[in-house]
């Protein structure tokens, strides 16, 4: 498995896999989200950005699954000390390679790439029903720092 950055040639697979995300979350949390297809412009313009970078994981030119990173700053806020850092905003691994290191592998190549530019850490958002990513996440010493939470009106 080779883990490199997407290309615009790779933009039907990364939609294709946007669609199993969106669809993970419905089953996970139906009353907060919902199926749907990612526009190709918002693909694109992150492929294309010189901040955000889409890494895939590949093996015999199949995408088994990608993972979304941005490089963003705490906000100018007067009580938040000021951080540049990397925020994993999605990650997805096809159904039938769950399990098989794919997950960590963009991951530890997430960090790389957060390394790479000089950033502070890696930042992610995670469904609490999510217990698998959650595992993950927790083995390569993720921590919880802040809780969202909703009362229903």
């Amino acid at each position: 498995m080779n883990i490199e950055l997407a290309s615009l040639n790779n933009l039907i697979d990364i939609k294709d896999l946007y669609e199993l995300l969106f669809s993970d979350m419905a089953k996970l949390q139906p009353k907060y989200f919902q199926t749907a297809i990612q526009e190709e412009d918002f693909i694109k313009s992150i492929i294309e950005s010189e901040r955000d970078d889409i890494l895939i994981a590949k093996e015999k030119n199949q995408i088994l699954g990608f993972a979304l990173v941005q490089e963003q700053t705490t906000p100018a806020y007067h009580c938040f000390v000021f951080h540049r850092y990397a925020y994993l905003m999605d990650i997805v691994v096809a159904p039938d390679q769950r399990g098989k290191g794919v997950g960590k592998a963009l991951l530890n190549e997430v960090i790389n790439w957060a390394k790479i530019k000089k950033l502070e850490y890696v930042e992610l958002s995670v469904l609490t029903q999510n217990k698998n990513a959650i595992e993950m996440y927790e083995k390569m010493d993720f921590v919880e720092c802040s809780k969202v939470m909703r009362m229903n009106l």
